[in-house]
């Protein structure tokens, strides 16, 4: 991930006499005030993401519009900042005027925010209390890097989801490491639903599709990998069939990367005389004899015991999931 270099645009000179700045961040660009208690913060290394928002404020002793930006960045990361912050009022109280948002610069002059205005990054920097007429927000972040343009996500799975007519549970999280959360419908307790991703500057679905009742789908923590169990035949009529696939999270997204695959065969209806007879093995669509299908079929089985599945939220209303979204 190639990360780009990026620089401030925020020049926020004070010039009113008698304005508070309180930093809590060595080496403030934005304060000429030295910092009496540098400290090392512990999210040094973090990074954070939010969606660029330019805005505008008249000042009016030099009486014109100042356009600066901010980001609303959730509860989650903003309770980050500001456990390194003293981040209190005259009364000792959070101040949440602006709920979870924070003004948003960069560390030198090269490149504007402007250009990422309306855009989701992933950033990190420094970040310091102030409180002055070109502070509009509690928490000022210097952004001193980003390391990849995220583009509108939340509103790509918000507009899949609105097309989603049911569901039994939602799980919200980032299972392939990729930095955005991906999106988990099920739509019952064998896991049949699908996965939202966002790769490649869209949204896209891997379904998952279980018509068995011995079927099921499964996440290989240790490899990010999808396992499904699509179907196992248990009838006399679809003796030894199953379909296994096995999905392998890539740069273009999850991508197949292993079949097992058996045809139906049938076994004969006699407890004592009955045969029994297989259909054709196939492993990533290619006719294997018994024996090899055998061997696939077992470390399949293998990798689908092992499996785990993701601490659901069981709903069936559509707008819970669409909440924890706008919140995740």
């Amino acid at each position: 991930m190639i990360k780009i270099k990026i620089i401030m645009c925020l020049c926020l000179v004070v010039l009113l006499t008698g304005c508070e700045i309180q930093t809590a961040q060595v080496n403030n660009p934005m304060s000429e005030q030295e910092n009496t208690e540098d400290e090392e913060n512990s999210t040094e290394d973090a990074y954070f993401s939010g969606v660029v928002q330019e805005a505008s404020f008249y000042h009016d002793a030099r009486d014109e519009w100042i356009t600066y930006y901010y980001a609303d960045i959730g509860i989650a990361q903003f309770e980050t900042l500001i456990n390194e912050l003293e981040y209190y009022d005259d009364n000792n109280d959070f101040i949440l005027e602006f709920g979870t948002e924070i003004q948003l610069g960069v560390a030198n002059y090269d490149i504007s925010l402007e250009d990422y205005a309306g855009q989701e990054i992933s950033f990190h920097g420094t970040f310091f209390e102030a409180h002055t007429v070109y502070h509009r927000r509690y928490v000022v972040f210097l952004i001193e890097e980003i390391e990849e343009i995220k583009q509108n996500w939340r509103e790509a799975y918000a507009e899949y989801l609105n097309s989603v007519d049911f569901l039994d549970g939602f799980y919200i999280g980032d299972i392939n490491n990729d930095g955005i959360p991906e999106v988990i419908i099920r739509y019952n307790e064998s896991n049949s639903g699908f996965i939202l991703y966002f790769c490649n500057d869209k949204v896209q679905a891997l379904e998952l599709e279980v018509i068995s009742l011995w079927g099921k789908a499964g996440y290989l923590e240790e490899t990010n990998q999808i396992i499904l169990l699509h179907w196992y035949g248990h009838t006399y009529g679809t003796f030894g069939s199953v379909d296994y696939f096995l999905y392998d999270w890539t740069s273009d997204g999850y991508v197949e990367t292993r079949s097992v695959i058996r045809e139906s065969g049938y076994a004969e209806d006699d407890e004592e005389t009955g045969e029994e007879h297989y259909g054709q093995g196939y492993i990533n669509g290619e006719t294997v004899d018994f024996a090899v299908f055998e061997t696939a079929l077992t470390e399949m089985d293998a990798l689908l015991e092992k499996s785990t599945w993701f601490p659901m939220t069981d709903t069936s209303n559509i707008n819970d999931c669409l909440e924890s979204l706008i919140n995740s």
